[in-house]
């Protein structure tokens, strides 16, 4: 057998190997939306009530505010990712130019989200007193993440969007723990949930462009 012929057959595997790796792990991030945005949601409640016993107003205040405010303004910072969409269009058949901009769309985003998130880790601490360690991290945790998911949730068929919003939640949980618990400098933290967020979005970005194949029946 030739290297030409041995080729095709290894794509053929590689396909095939991808296809069941994304079907076996699709359900589990589908699934995994629910309890993780109801995880979400008790976080924030139980911690702006432990704050409201603790008379810390202005982070409840500020964190309410917050919610409600940064979709909208998440909509705006967005507009402008028609362009790159546009120039993607001019040559539907061009994979790198696809890749490209699909890439600089996914790096913005993932740039917005972490200026977010690391913005609520910075600041909203520095609003309570030191025995408030816990409930802030809940909060700051509730806070940074809840607009995430209202905005992934219009995209909740793409598995992509599940698979990020899962990563974001589950590094910005342990970054939170890892600040607090002073085991990481809040810099540190920054750029470690940055490089990871930009990681993931040039994953996303080739598997948009470069989608594993379905195999055909019968081939192994």
């Amino acid at each position: 057998m030739t290297a030409s012929e041995r080729h095709p057959q290894t794509k053929q595997r590689l396909a095939a190997r991808l296809a069941r790796l994304a079907e076996s792990t699709e359900p589990f991030f589908f699934r995994a939306m629910i309890p993780m945005a109801t995880a979400t949601f008790m976080a924030g409640l139980v911690s702006s009530i432990w704050l409201a016993a603790l008379g810390e107003w202005e982070a409840i205040i500020l964190g309410l505010v917050g919610v409600y405010i940064l979709p909208w303004t998440l909509y705006l910072l967005l507009l402008p990712c028609w362009i790159p969409q546009k120039l993607a269009q001019l040559a539907p058949n061009n994979k790198l130019l696809q890749f490209t901009m699909d890439l600089v769309i996914l790096l913005w985003i993932s740039f917005l989200t972490t200026s977010w998130c690391m913005s609520i880790l910075v600041h909203f601490p520095t609003l309570v007193h030191k025995t408030a360690a816990v409930p802030i991290v809940l909060w700051c945790y509730a806070v940074a993440i809840t607009p995430c998911i209202r905005v992934a949730y219009k995209y909740q068929d793409d598995v992509r969007t599940m698979v990020g919003l899962f990563i974001v939640q589950v590094l910005y949980l342990s970054v939170l723990v890892l600040v607090h618990a002073r085991l990481l400098p809040i810099s540190s933290a920054g750029l470690l949930f940055l490089i990871t967020v930009w990681l993931c979005a040039f994953v996303q970005a080739a598997l948009r462009v470069f989608p594993y194949a379905r195999p055909a029946a019968g081939t192994h």
